[in-house]
């Protein structure tokens, strides 16, 4: 009887298909702890968390939102989907019972547990993620980039789409904060500390999101 409870522990934990770390399929656990955010390195922390791996794509929000239309530079079913506002992006989420992530749980994930510059190291490779570096205009299936892919296993947090998240800007009231670059930028803005703001109504085209838990 003994072994048998032993063996349905250890068989949710780590036969289950969410693995040991608890996170449902499809997305990646960020440990809790300190790094170093923003240009000038400065330490905070924050709990434990999982991520999407990857952005939330338009077959994935009109499974939501069926009579949703994208934006024709993320027209495919796999591209991520982008022209959602900040209050479109965090009901998506909520319906899966996530949230948006944090300024703070994004730049982490993103920096991974080596704290790099960008998701795959400290110096800037443009051929590595969808920045302007590989001239093409607007978005492609996310995950196409194999190492664009942080040191948790987040794909595409440079380049593709930027990303809305939960965070007030801190120096502009009323603004959200955007992390991530897309496809038309290039070396600062594709740094993990990069960010950006807009109005939470507002709407672009290079603008999509990802989901935490």
């Amino acid at each position: 009887m003994k072994y048998s409870v032993w063996f349905f522990l250890f068989s949710a934990l780590v036969l289950t298909p969410a693995g040991w770390c608890g996170c449902p399929d499809g997305m990646k656990p960020i440990p809790s702890g300190n790094f170093m955010m923003g240009f000038r390195d400065s330490e905070t922390n924050t709990g434990s968390f999982c991520m999407d791996i990857y952005e939330v794509t338009v077959a994935d929000y009109q499974s939501f939102k069926p009579d949703f239309v994208p934006h024709e530079l993320s027209e495919p079913a796999d591209h991520p989907v982008t022209f959602i506002t900040q209050i479109e992006a965090a009901a998506y989420c909520k319906s899966l019972g996530k949230r948006l992530p944090s300024e703070e749980e994004w730049e982490k994930a993103c920096r991974g547990p080596k704290g790099w510059k960008y998701p795959y190291g400290d110096e800037f490779d443009g051929s590595l993620c969808h920045t302007s570096k590989v001239a093409r205009v607007g978005t492609v299936k996310v995950g196409s980039y194999p190492k664009c892919v942080s040191g948790y296993g987040i794909f595409d947090m440079a380049g593709n789409a930027m990303e809305w998240t939960m965070s007030d800007h801190s120096k502009a009231k009323n603004f959200k904060v955007i992390k991530s670059s897309a496809w038309p930028h290039s070396t600062t803005t594709s740094r993990c500390s990069n960010r950006f703001k807009n109005l939470p109504q507002e709407k672009f085209s290079n603008t999509g999101f990802r989901c935490v838990k």
